[in-house]
């Protein structure tokens, strides 16, 4: 059974977490963070959403984020695809992130 669906409408503000497996980390160094902040940052900027706080853990991430418009395209974009460019990015990470974006 898949989750139920994200409530969107304009202004929302969502507390996003992932975390790796078994608590493997995700960042293995600055430059892993780095990257991470980077594809935030240009995710962000093409959908216009609002990054309010974020804390980067050796093995999960909480961001405040906030959407401008209701859009799913802008949810998917930023929690999926951080998480996939963080994991070609990490090699042996590729399926450690779990939970729900």
């Amino acid at each position: 059974m898949g989750r139920p669906a994200r409530i969107e409408y304009a202004g929302a503000v969502y507390h996003v977490m992932s975390r790796g497996n078994h608590q493997q980390p995700i960042f293995r160094s600055d430059q892993d963070c780095e990257l991470f902040l980077k594809t935030l940052d240009e995710a962000c900027g093409r959908t216009g959403s609002i990054v309010h706080a974020y804390i980067l853990m050796g093995n999960h991430y909480h961001l405040l984020n906030e959407t401008p418009v209701k859009n799913e395209w802008i949810s998917n974009r930023l929690y999926m695809g951080n998480a996939s460019n963080l994991s070609r990015y990490i090699s042996d990470v590729e399926s450690s992130l779990e939970g729900e974006l």
